[in-house]
């Protein structure tokens, strides 16, 4: 499974107003609970409990928000870039929120080409 099959063009979100990481959180799931019809404030709820876990911060300005909801009946994502960074427990800029349900696995390899990709094109 490759990411850009999975990304619709609506969940990118190239510049992120919010200023801290629950604001962050919300603006991201915003278009994946339109397309989903999934409840938003259930998204940002499954997104923050996972973070409760550990900063899903991975180093060099990116942040990848995920969690696991059962009404998903695939893999759901939103992508979005900070232009003036936010405190994400020292990551920030970049931010790729995925939620699931029923989907087993997908490569973090998928994952890297596929932030490469967004980024050229939005930062263009």
């Amino acid at each position: 499974m490759k990411i850009l099959d999975v990304l619709q063009k609506e969940a990118i979100i190239s510049d992120l107003k919010a200023q801290d990481k629950k604001g962050i959180l919300e603006e991201l799931v915003a278009p994946i609970a339109r397309i989903t019809g999934v409840n938003h404030k259930d998204l940002v709820r499954v997104l923050m409990d996972r973070e409760q876990l550990g900063s899903t911060g991975i180093g060099g300005g990116i942040g990848i928000p995920h969690g696991k909801l059962k009404q998903l009946e695939s893999l759901a994502l939103g992508f979005g870039l900070s232009r003036k960074g936010v405190d994400f427990e020292s990551i920030n800029m970049i931010y790729m929120s995925s939620i699931w349900g029923n989907v087993r696995w997908f490569k973090s390899r998928d994952l890297s080409q596929s932030t490469r990709k967004i980024l050229r094109s939005t930062l263009s």
